[in-house]
């Protein structure tokens, strides 16, 4: 699941956004192939994360990838390998450096 997004870091945005993952499952998830997607269809690839165990969660930076989260609210899908919506989180308007949390 997404957990946490940072919509609005300080700073270049391109490159500091992040977004938090958490398997809530009880077996592991290899999250190669695995991305992130917003309202227009845009991309940010998980496969750095690698594997999440059981419970664990791992944060990833934008680093310059195509997707962006907007200030002004946005939803943003976790989306399987397979093509197959995983998740999914709509947030409204973010100030600088505002957490989006569950």
């Amino acid at each position: 699941m997404i957990s946490r997004l940072l919509p609005n870091p300080a700073g270049n945005e391109s490159l500091n956004e992040e977004a938090t993952i958490k398997n809530v499952g009880s077996a592991p998830v290899d999250l190669t192939g695995f991305t992130l997607r917003d309202l227009t269809k845009k991309t940010w690839k998980l496969d750095s994360l690698g594997t999440l165990n059981a419970g664990e969660a791992k944060t990833i930076k934008r680093n310059g990838q195509a997707v962006g989260m907007n200030n002004r609210g946005d939803t943003i899908e976790l989306v399987a390998k397979d093509g197959s919506v995983i998740d999914s989180i709509t947030y409204g308007k973010v100030d600088e450096d505002e957490e989006v949390l569950r």
